[in-house]
């Protein structure tokens, strides 16, 4: 796909995992339950931003009492529902590991807790499969600023030329773009295309994941 790229990171939710639908539809119920009128495609529309991020751009301040009970609300909603979604293809696992045999080093980035990643890679049986795992925690900011994955090419002592990261969303483009590293696009139905084209050009689109192996 691109030449001489030594690393490369990928996003978690909508790019790994297949867990879009269902974060959509624990936020939108969380939001509702509070009287909170948010749609599913404004909520489509924010996946890839930090969850307090989410919650701000949707209630308009930031109330701290009431985005614990929201996103508890949210959280709660995702872990009775997911082993009723596929999140993970064997196909994906397959890619992963056909990279690592080439001698690609593999990194994860996302604005999603440390918590929660870690938890859901356990459970997946994918946490072995990365050199370097980037989560939202400390002082580092969440997509689309560039913090997550400067410090995971930091620790795979990787230039950002030599990079490539993978995503679904305009936040994934920026947050690269921001890094210097290249972007590609994994076209899911969220994914805006004149939206990210208007702000952000990919380097390449794919439809599968697969793509990475040519």
């Amino acid at each position: 796909m691109f030449k001489n790229v030594k690393a490369v990171l990928l996003d978690l939710d909508g790019t790994v995992i297949e867990s879009i639908d269902l974060i959509v539809e624990c936020w939108a119920t969380a939001f509702k339950n509070k009287g909170i009128n948010v749609s599913t495609e404004e909520i489509y529309g924010d996946v890839g931003l930090p969850a307090r991020t989410i919650f701000e751009k949707r209630v308009g301040s930031f109330n701290e009492k009431l985005y614990n009970i929201i996103r508890g609300e949210a959280t709660t909603c995702f872990e009775s529902k997911k082993d009723k979604y596929k999140l993970l293809h064997e196909s994906t696992v397959k890619v992963l590991k056909k990279l690592r045999e080439k001698s690609i080093l593999l990194g994860l980035v996302t604005s999603s807790s440390c918590k929660r990643t870690y938890k859901i890679l356990r459970e997946l049986g994918l946490n072995n499969l990365f050199d370097t795992i980037k989560c939202l925690e400390g002082d580092l900011r969440g997509k689309p600023y560039p913090d997550l994955i400067l410090h995971a090419l930091k620790d795979l002592q990787c230039q950002p030329s030599d990079a490539i990261y993978v995503g679904d969303t305009i936040y994934d483009c920026l947050a690269a773009k921001n890094a210097g590293v290249k972007f590609v696009l994994l076209k899911k139905k969220w994914s805006n295309q004149a939206q990210i084209n208007d702000k952000c050009i990919p380097d390449k689109i794919i439809k599968d994941l697969n793509e990475l192996l040519n």
